[in-house]
């Protein structure tokens, strides 16, 4: 047990600082690109992340489940291993050598054929390769050495970024080299001084490769329309809001979707141990262990985010002005929208959580595709211009981040309400309402009280966030019960157990 909290204490602390060295990151490329050369560079990501989940087709879950319950053969890992470089290889020759250039032009709207090739590399490493180590690290239980590794990477790219800033060197191209460079130096240390063999593989088991293909197809059939759907989902917001509202339009998104992304840190470290606890009480039939569990992350993780985006949302427009300066003053709607989406998100994560941990994959599959497609027919509504099939909104970042807002406010309420009527409990909502109601009138009214002061930006910042805080602590201690479905000498226990020495 010891053992598990060290390794989630290691894991969570390094999320916080990589988190925030990323968003430093995000800060600096976004300044020093300039807002169109920032939305070209975050487009790009955006479509091969999506195209790496979908050569992925969920192979990366069956061999980390594989790998985690025992030790496998040599073949095995030979296998994935062969799987991971064809993916990669026949990506590159066919993005470099073969799609045709007029394909190439209408996906990438305009991009040039080797920055294309340039940015999937990047990506893939940061994502695939990476992925890939992470999970042989973490199914030996070495997860001190590779989050070592993780933390040097994320120190290493915020120096080089931070340097290239300062020296007014900064480009795309140096960027994506700079990816590029440093995942393959993490490879060589992994390879090097972190990965052991005999941690991981049987050399007593013998496997074929008909036998290995049987167990991911086993695993992976029911992913596979979910992961193409998944991409279409993602590739066509991103491509839709490049081709009707250009390079800027997409930059004030990705900034936007980057700074309100902080909230979700603690949600995203906490989640597996939140599946491991629902996925145990539901093995010993615990249905008053499973609701009181599912109950009460709902609401304090909802509650949490909330927090955060009560008292930023006020101090959206100046927020964006000190952080990116004069460029991305149109920025400022779309990233008081963007606020609201992790508010609702970590319900999301919380409900799909839920239903993998109660084996309930086929609803939360067919929520999540009947949300996608609903989702792409309203983005083409909110995005496209005069000249589309049917006439659009042309609303730009502000009209994605509405959409985001809304799919996702409506996708968490329907995972919510199903999970409810498969457990047999009372559809609980209104507290999203209420909580967020009185988090946003906390911070507005914190805003209104040091605005009535001549003084700068900063130091208003600094008073509204005591403000804030007094007045949070003092609801928080009279509605424990209905914010956090937690006693007030829950919470005395809770606060006593953290701070004691």
């Amino acid at each position: 047990m010891n053992n598990i909290k060290k390794r989630f204490a290691i894991t969570l602390g390094t999320n916080i600082v990589k988190a925030f060295l990323g968003f430093l990151v995000g800060m600096l490329l976004a300044r020093g690109l300039g807002a169109e050369d920032y939305g070209r560079f975050s487009f790009l990501l955006a479509t091969f992340l999506s195209f790496t989940s979908l050569l992925d087709m969920g192979t990366s879950s069956a061999f980390f489940t594989f790998i985690s319950k025992s030790k496998q053969s040599k073949e095995f890992y030979f296998s994935y291993f062969l799987w991971i470089a064809l993916q990669f290889i026949v990506s590159v020759i066919f993005l470099y050598f073969i799609i045709p250039e007029k394909l190439l032009h209408t996906l990438f709207v305009g991009e040039s054929r080797g920055y294309i090739t340039l940015a999937f590399i990047a990506v893939f490493f940061q994502q695939a390769v990476w992925n890939l180590l992470s999970q042989l690290s973490e199914s030996s239980r070495d997860t001190v050495s590779i989050q070592k590794l993780n933390l040097g990477i994320g120190i290493c790219n915020f120096l080089a970024v931070f340097f290239l800033y300062q020296t007014h060197n900064l480009n795309v191209v140096f960027v994506l080299s700079l990816i590029i460079t440093q995942y393959i130096l993490a490879l060589i240390i992994f390879k090097a001084l972190i990965f052991e063999a005999s941690k991981v593989v049987d050399a007593n088991i013998k496997d074929n490769l008909f036998s290995i293909f049987k167990r991911f197809r086993i695993y992976c059939g029911p992913l596979v329309l979910y992961s193409w759907v998944g991409f279409g989902y993602q590739f066509f917001d991103v491509w839709m809001l490049q081709h009707y509202s250009g390079a800027e339009d997409q930059a004030y998104f990705a900034v936007s979707s980057k700074i309100a992304a902080v909230s979700l840190i603690f949600t995203t470290s906490i989640i597996r141990v939140f599946w491991k606890e629902i996925g145990a009480a539901e093995n010993e039939n615990d249905k008053q262990k499973v609701y009181l569990l599912y109950k009460t992350a709902t609401r304090t993780f909802y509650t949490l985010s909330a927090i955060l985006c009560g008292f930023l949302l006020p101090w959206a427009k100046d927020i964006i002005s000190v952080l990116l300066g004069d460029g991305y003053e149109s920025a400022a709607v779309p990233f008081s929208i963007m606020l609201l989406y992790p508010v609702h998100q970590s319900l999301g994560q919380i409900n799909g959580t839920m239903f993998y941990a109660i084996e309930e994959i086929k609803a939360h599959v067919k929520i999540s595709i009947i949300i996608m497609f609903l989702s792409v027919a309203i983005s083409y509504l909110l995005l496209s211009d005069q000249s589309g099939f049917i006439s659009g909104l042309s609303l730009g970042a502000e009209g994605l981040a509405l959409k985001m807002v809304g799919m996702q406010w409506l996708s968490v309420n329907i995972g919510m309400f199903v999970i409810s009527k498969i457990k047999g409990w009372k559809f609980d909502w209104f507290y999203q309402v209420y909580i967020l109601g009185t988090m946003l009138g906390l911070g507005y009214f914190a805003y209104y009280i040091v605005n009535q002061l001549d003084l700068n930006f900063y130091i208003l910042f600094v008073l509204a966030g005591l403000i804030y805080i007094i007045l949070l602590l003092g609801v928080l201690y009279l509605f424990s019960k209905q914010l956090l479905n937690m006693k007030r000498t829950t919470i005395k226990l809770r606060l006593k157990l953290i701070f004691s020495p």
